[in-house]
This record gives C-alpha cells, sequence and structure tokens, in this order.
C-alpha cells in the first residue's frame, strides 16, 4: 500500500483520505436516523496516479423506504489531478449506471466536491475532526443551482489507516 505517491506533489493533498472507514448516511426514514455502516475505502493505484474510492453495503442492512429501490450502491470514484487547471476532478459510477463528473477540493481540513447539472445539481462538504479519523458533511441537491437543500449527512469514521485494515 502506497502511503505517498510519486505522481504530480499536489496528489498529496489527498493523502488524510487515505484508508478503511465506516460510513453512515444521515436519513430521517432510517432507524435511529443513521444508515450503515457502509464500508468505504481509499487507496491509490498502484502507480499513485489516480485516488480510488469503493464504497458497498454490507450483506442484510435493512435500507429503509425510498433507499431501498434507490441506493447506488455499490460505488467506484477515480479522483485525479489536472496540472493545467490545478484541480482535482473526480469521475464516478454507481451499481445503477449512473455516472458522473465532480469537481473536487481537500484543504484546511474540509472536503468539497459538486456539480453543476440541469436539474439535479449536487455537492458535498465535509470536515475532518482534530484527529483527522472523523469526517462530518452534508450531501446537498438542487434544481436551479442555487436554492440548495439538505438530500442527507453523513458521517465517517476511520477503522485503518491501510485498505488491508480492519473491516466495519
Amino acid at each position: 500500500m502506497r502511503q505517498h505517491n510519486q505522481n504530480h506533489p499536489a496528489l498529496r493533498a489527498l493523502d488524510p483520505l487515505v484508508g478503511v472507514w465506516r460510513q453512515w448516511a444521515l436519513v430521517d426514514e432510517a432507524p435511529e436516523g443513521r444508515l450503515g455502516p457502509i464500508r468505504v475505502t481509499y487507496a491509490w493505484t498502484p502507480d499513485g496516479g489516480f485516488l480510488v474510492r469503493h464504497a458497498e453495503l454490507p450483506p442484510g442492512l435493512d435500507l429503509p423506504g425510498a433507499w431501498r429501490e434507490h441506493h447506488p450502491f455499490p460505488t467506484v470514484a477515480y479522483i485525479g489531478y489536472d496540472d493545467a487547471d490545478e484541480r482535482f476532478t473526480m469521475l464516478y459510477a454507481d451499481g445503477r449506471g449512473v455516472s458522473r463528473v465532480y469537481r473536487l477540493t481537500l484543504a484546511d481540513g474540509e472536503l468539497w466536491f459538486g456539480r453543476p447539472a440541469p436539474g439535479f445539481h449536487q455537492r458535498v462538504r465535509a470536515r475532518f475532526d482534530a484527529s483527522g479519523d472523523r469526517l462530518t458533511g452534508v450531501c446537498e441537491k438542487s434544481v436551479d443551482g442555487h436554492v440548495r437543500e439538505r438530500d442527507f449527512g453523513m458521517e465517517y469514521e476511520r477503522v485503518g489507516h491501510a485498505v488491508a485494515d480492519a473491516r466495519p
């Protein structure tokens, strides 16, 4: 497992994400308002040129309401850096056949990614705690790109610094 890649130095900004995480989606219709834990891993490709995010539901997780029919899992995303415009891009795909492109930043303990899209703009904002092992945030959606509403909240807890470490 590569902890620091040997590619563009800007990619090192993503190192705080590397590891195994438990994620909870905070949704009103879930028991106790939390759906999960969902297993999420962030790992560098062997050459260190991309950070790959995988998320999958644990077997037997009882999904509430609309999540039962519309959950996106499993998901995969490749995060890379464009040195021409000095920005991160995340290519996302999920088990529903959805594919999307997001802009992403990770700076000063805050993760942000989003995309403008006619009729369904999205944005995620999350912040690391002081330990760097908890990440809390919210996913927002918008029809017009201006008026945003909460889609769901999220909490992450790191359970391992390398992908081969603990499972949730």
